[in-house]
């Protein structure tokens, strides 16, 4: 994620975990925390990108990412033990 590709590129490529996934036999590693992306997108400078880095992080889990590099590891579980619990409320059994 970043290291000169497009904000476009990046968003593919958090898109397609399960896909990478599947093609390099291993879990998947992302680290969207703060990256130029997120700002590009969002106009926000990189102090003001956790919302943006929060949302990364969520959809990129539900496209198939193992493991996520980031800065707010608190912030990160927080969304995390959230979400877990939305899809729990959803999917009871």
């Amino acid at each position: 994620i970043g290291f000169g590709k497009t904000p476009q590129q990046c968003i593919a490529l958090l898109a397609a975990g399960r896909r990478i996934a599947s093609i390099c036999g291993s879990p998947v590693l992302v680290g969207p925390s703060n990256k130029s992306f997120i700002g590009h997108l969002t106009g926000a400078e990189v102090q003001d990108r956790l919302a943006g880095t929060v949302a990364a992080c969520l959809l990129a889990r539900t496209a198939g990412a193992h493991a996520f590099r980031v800065h707010d590891v608190a912030g990160i579980a927080q969304a995390f033990t959230i979400a877990k619990a939305f899809a729990d409320a959803t999917n009871p059994g």
